[in-house]
């Protein structure tokens, strides 16, 4: 049986987790029948320049929790004991998203930045920006790949942070921000606005859930 990512099946986030993991491995084994060449291609990209990617996500997850603790002493607990005050977590996108993203820009395998990412969770809105500013000055931000969705939110609603780093090894990733609140309203949906308001959001060590 495949593993289930971390995170709690009986939370509405855990559960949104396991069935958006269970879709990403359908839709790149679908790819891979349906578009042989194109899954070839995107694989060996990935492989050649994602070596090593988990390590790298890893670093600098790391490298942030450590200047967050030294910047904004009491935001960071990793026993979850403080309460839901910081969480970051990471993830590299799967072949399929990668297709369908440069079916959609029409851009080139080295021109799609998102294919590894980090995700930086706090309390309010002021934390959002402090953390910008500390990403930005841990490491170059890419030119152009800033896009502030918390004053100028998208359509559906989505509201967040979203930049783009490289790393003095060459490393591009993406790095989204946002408070809890708006985290809960991008996985769950803006159609569970109301379901949200009577919610809690609970930090435990390695996952969030939402408490009714």
């Amino acid at each position: 049986m495949e593993r289930q990512p971390d995170g709690d099946r009986n939370s509405l986030v855990g559960q949104q987790r396991f069935l958006v993991h269970r879709a990403r491995v359908l839709e790149d084994q679908l790819l891979k029948h349906m578009q042989p060449e194109a899954y070839r291609r995107i694989k060996r990209y990935m492989d050649r320049r994602g070596r090593g990617r988990q390590a790298v996500l890893s670093a600098m997850q790391a490298a942030i929790e450590r200047q967050v603790d030294a910047e904004m002493p009491g935001h960071f607990d990793p026993t979850g004991r403080a309460g839901p005050v910081f969480f970051v977590e990471s993830r590299a996108k799967n072949v399929y998203s990668i297709y369908r993203k440069m079916q959609r820009s029409g851009k080139s395998l080295r021109h799609i930045y998102d294919m590894l990412g980090i995700r930086l969770i706090c309390g309010d809105v002021g934390d959002c920006y402090r953390l910008l500013g500390l990403v930005h000055r841990m490491w170059h931000p890419v030119s152009g790949r800033f896009k502030d969705y918390i004053v100028n939110p998208k359509p559906n609603g989505y509201r967040g942070l979203h930049t783009t780093v490289e790393t003095s090894d060459g490393d591009v990733v993406e790095i989204q921000i946002r408070t809890f609140g708006m985290h809960v309203m991008a996985e769950l949906g803006s159609a569970d606005h109301a379901t949200y308001k009577n919610t809690e959001v609970v930090h435990v060590p390695g996952e969030i859930r939402v408490r009714y």
